[in-house]
């Protein structure tokens, strides 16, 4: 009778299994090393411009983050109903520039009603169309619809 001879089945599997761990442990270690060096590397600061309506621009020194953590840091404060561009969560970089355009409220007196209106536009025609007030051809608007918008002010229409 023919002897049968055991198959080494282990063998391939045993010679690899240190090679395989080796690799593991170096991408492990790889791994921590790169992440100490980015945590410990130290952040080079960074201009951002920002620009607030009516006001000079300012020139801030960062390290990044977003828009309302660079703001917070310059001690520049945004109302809620400021308009803030980029947007208040994006992310800053080094050629980023902020646009701050602050709102006034005004009083609009329109088909028999007055109500308090936040506003970022310049001129009293702009400022109605903001709010959604339609002006026919007719309609007269005091002050004027090209005066400069200020804050508080009281703005007529009259349909006509």
């Amino acid at each position: 009778m023919a002897q049968v001879q055991p198959r080494e089945t282990g063998s391939v599997q045993k010679g690899l299994r240190f090679p395989v761990r080796l690799v593991i442990l170096l991408l492990v270690v790889a791994g921590a090393v790169t992440l100490y060096v980015a945590r410990t590397e130290k952040e080079e600061p960074f201009s951002v411009l920002v620009h607030v309506a009516g006001d000079e621009a300012k020139i801030v020194q960062t390290v990044g983050g977003t828009v309302e953590s660079v703001l917070a840091e310059a001690g520049i404060q945004v109302g809620p109903h400021d308009v803030v561009t980029p947007s208040l969560s994006e992310y800053v970089g080094p050629d980023t520039e902020i646009e701050i355009v602050r709102a006034v409220p005004i009083r609009v007196t329109v088909d028999g009603g007055e109500r308090e209106h936040w506003v970022v536009a310049a001129t009293v025609a702009e400022a109605l169309g903001e709010i959604g007030i339609e002006l026919g051809p007719m309609d007269r608007v005091t002050p004027g619809k090209g005066t400069d918008v200020t804050p508080d002010m009281s703005v007529q229409v009259v349909r006509v």
